[in-house]
């Protein structure tokens, strides 16, 4: 199997789980859970540029005015089409790294984090001032799954803030 398919399926072990338990639909890689009128979004994914999980999270007022409405695109009240980048407010859990990177990871300054898989490893070549932070190893895909969970209250804190701001 592939790394992105071994982070899937322990992402679908360790951390999806913890989320169907609490009450969130399994859309994978997006999560919903619904409490009155206000919907709780949770993207646990692939990153853009891959090599990491990304959480994003974020909320819809539902049955409100266009006006009133925190979704940037029109909304047709479908749950399922909609994810947190589609609001205009929502947070980022951040890992270690910024993002959850289950490769080696290498950091470059101004760059950030980037990952570098297992099948590009033999051809990579370190450029120079770039710092390796973190080593690939069979245990990788637990480590991220389970610093995921161990963050994911923060995810659930900003949620429940936001709920009770509109409660108001």
């Amino acid at each position: 199997m592939k790394q992105n398919q071994l982070i899937k399926k322990a992402l679908f072990e360790i951390v999806v789980p913890k989320l169907v338990d609490i009450g969130f639909d399994n859309k994978y890689p997006m999560f919903y859970k619904q409490e009155g009128d206000f919907l709780n979004l949770i993207y646990i994914g692939p990153a853009k540029g891959g090599n990491a999980i990304t959480v994003e999270a974020s909320y819809v007022r539902l049955n409100r005015s266009e006006k009133e409405s925190n979704v940037l695109r029109l909304f047709n009240g479908k749950i399922d089409e909609i994810t947190p980048s589609d609001c205009d407010d929502w947070y980022l859990l951040k890992g270690k790294h910024k993002l959850f990177f289950y490769t080696d990871t290498y950091y470059c300054g101004s760059l950030g984090y980037y990952g570098v898989s297992k099948d590009k490893a033999a051809d990579f070549k370190k450029p120079l001032f770039h710092i390796k932070v973190k080593s690939f190893h069979e245990g990788i895909y637990e480590e991220v799954c389970n610093e995921i969970n161990s963050k994911l209250p923060k995810v659930f804190k900003w949620l429940n803030k936001k709920k009770n701001e509109f409660k108001q």
